[in-house]
């Protein structure tokens, strides 16, 4: 539960005894399996949950501009396209869905992303949002991916 608190060596130790008793599980860090760079390890890990059940004419895109009109160019973490039509979505490293931080360095990352909420609401455009706690169950994250596809169906007929 405070492992964020704890130094880097503990980190790595616990990865070690987690990758040797279960050694199918994917490495640490933020390159997924099929070779794509992603941001951080949480974004890897919600690719790689997602990228088996993407449908042929449905795409990925990574870092997907929120809006063309905008100064500052902000991206998505991830985008779901089907045609012209896009959900974009946004994967919070910082903390679960009660939004409590422990430390500075996630109070930091958690502004960063309320920020990025204002971009997306001057877009006028409502993100999905993942929070850490979300991607502890692969198949729940499938399951709400393929619902997001679903909705984009229904837009695109």
């Amino acid at each position: 539960m405070h492992l964020g608190d704890r130094p880097s060596w503990v980190w790595a130790n616990l990865l070690k005894v987690a990758q040797a008793k279960w050694p199918d599980l994917p490495p640490y860090g933020n390159i997924a399996s099929d070779g794509t760079r992603l941001n951080s390890t949480v974004e890897r890990i919600v690719y790689e949950a997602i990228v088996p059940v993407v449908p042929d004419d449905v795409a990925i895109d990574l870092e997907a501009a929120i809006s063309s009109d905008s100064q500052r160019r902000f991206h998505s973490d991830i985008a779901i396209r089907l045609r012209s039509h896009v959900q974009h979505v946004e994967i919070v490293g910082a903390c679960g869905s009660d939004r409590v931080v422990r430390n500075a360095w996630e109070e930091k990352l958690l502004a960063q992303f309320d920020r990025r909420l204002l971009v997306y609401e001057a877009a006028r455009i409502q993100p999905e949002v993942w929070y850490l706690d979300q991607m502890l169950e692969p198949d729940r994250l499938r399951q709400r991916f393929l619902q997001i596809v679903a909705g984009l169906r229904k837009r695109v007929s």
